[in-house]
């Protein structure tokens, strides 16, 4: 948080605990692949794709990015509980 002054927007690939800056404490988001990852496995395998482009992988991010803005309200939220993903 230091590097940032208290700006960054973190997600880690383990849990973390939270930290402080000037006082305030910030919740660590944890994020992996298990966001991505089946959607992506699963549009291959219905449109029978040989490969995965870099086109691909930002459409997933981005539709990710898209659904996770309702979640950011919530205190150290980044993206969606894992369990809403498919809503």
């Amino acid at each position: 948080m230091n590097w940032s002054r208290g700006k960054a927007i973190i997600a880690t690939g383990s849990p973390f605990p939270p930290t402080t800056f000037n006082g305030q404490t910030f919740e660590v988001s944890q994020c992996n692949n298990s966001y991505i990852f089946p959607g992506i496995g699963l549009g291959v395998l219905a449109a029978q794709a040989t490969s995965i482009s870099d086109n691909m992988l930002m459409a997933a991010s981005q539709a990710l990015a898209d659904i996770s803005m309702e979640y950011q309200k919530a205190p150290g939220a980044i993206l969606p509980p894992i369990k809403v993903i498919r809503d």
